[in-house]
C-alpha cells in the first residue's frame, strides 16, 4: 500500500481556501476576482458582493510582498502576472503577489454590521443543515434558489417555493437566543457560508436588510447578503 504523504502545515493556503467561495468571477469587477491579503490587523478576505468571508491569521504567517491571490483564469490574473507574481506552492491555477496596477479593493470592513444581534442560533448540526440546502438547486435546474429562513425557539426552518415544481420545508434543531422574523437567502450562498463555518458555527441574524454573520470559534466569518422574496 502506498504511503500517504503527510498534510504540509500551511495555514496561508487553508485560509485562502476557505474564503474562495465568496470571491467574484464577473469580468466587470476585477477587484473583486481574488483574494485580499490584508496585514493589519493581519487575515485574507474574498468577497463578490453579495457576499464575504474572512479568515484572521498573524502578520507573521502572511507570505512578505504578496497582497493578492488569484485563480489564472480572470482577467485579474492576467494583470498579476507581470514577473512580479509567483505562483501558490502545490497549485497550478493560482497567482499570488502585489495588487495589480490600477486596481483597489474596496473598504470592506465598512460593510459589517454594527448593530447587536437580535437573534443567535448554534446548530445542532451545521453539516446537516448545509447539505439540506443543496435540494432546492437541484429540484428546481436553476443557478439561483432561494430560500426563506424562520427561527424559533430551539428550531432553524428553511422554506422554499417554486411554482412549476412545489414547495418544502425543513425544520433543524438548535440552541436559540432572541428573535427575528423570517428572511430570504441565495440557498448556495447560504450553504457556502455554514461549510465555512464549520461544526461550531454561530449563526448572527439583525434585521431584514442586514447581513446574516456565520462566525467560526477562530474569529472568521462569512456574510451573506438577504435577498427578497
Amino acid at each position: 500500500m502506498a504511503k500517504r504523504k503527510p498534510k504540509v502545515w500551511d495555514p496561508f493556503g487553508d485560509a485562502c481556501a476557505a474564503v474562495a467561495h465568496a470571491m467574484s468571477d464577473d469580468p466587470d469587477r476585477v477587484n473583486l476576482c481574488g483574494i485580499h491579503v490584508e496585514r493589519e490587523p493581519g487575515g485574507v478576505v474574498a468577497s463578490d458582493g453579495h457576499r464575504l468571508a474572512f479568515v484572521p491569521l498573524a502578520p507573521e504567517l502572511l507570505p512578505e510582498g504578496v497582497e493578492w491571490v488569484t485563480p489564472l483564469r480572470t482577467r485579474a490574473s492576467v494583470r498579476i502576472d507581470d514577473g512580479r507574481a509567483s505562483r501558490v506552492p502545490g497549485s497550478k491555477t493560482w497567482l499570488r503577489g502585489p495588487m495589480p496596477e490600477g486596481l483597489v479593493y474596496p473598504d470592506w470592513r465598512r460593510f459589517l454590521p454594527q448593530a447587536a444581534p437580535k437573534l443567535t442560533a448554534r446548530l445542532a448540526s451545521v453539516e446537516a443543515f448545509a447539505r439540506s440546502l443543496i435540494l432546492p438547486q437541484k429540484l428546481s435546474g436553476r443557478a439561483a434558489a432561494f430560500v426563506r429562513l424562520d427561527f424559533e425557539p430551539g428550531t432553524v426552518r428553511w422554506t422554499w417555493r417554486d411554482p412549476n415544481v412545489g414547495e418544502g420545508t425543513w425544520a433543524f434543531d438548535a440552541t436559540t437566543q432572541g428573535e427575528a422574523g423570517p428572511i430570504g437567502f441565495n440557498a448556495r450562498y447560504l450553504r457556502d457560508a455554514l461549510d465555512f463555518g464549520g461544526p461550531f458555527a454561530t449563526l448572527e441574524v439583525r434585521d431584514v436588510v442586514s447581513p446574516l454573520v456565520v462566525r467560526r470559534p477562530d474569529a472568521g466569518f462569512a456574510l451573506v447578503m438577504p435577498a427578497r422574496l
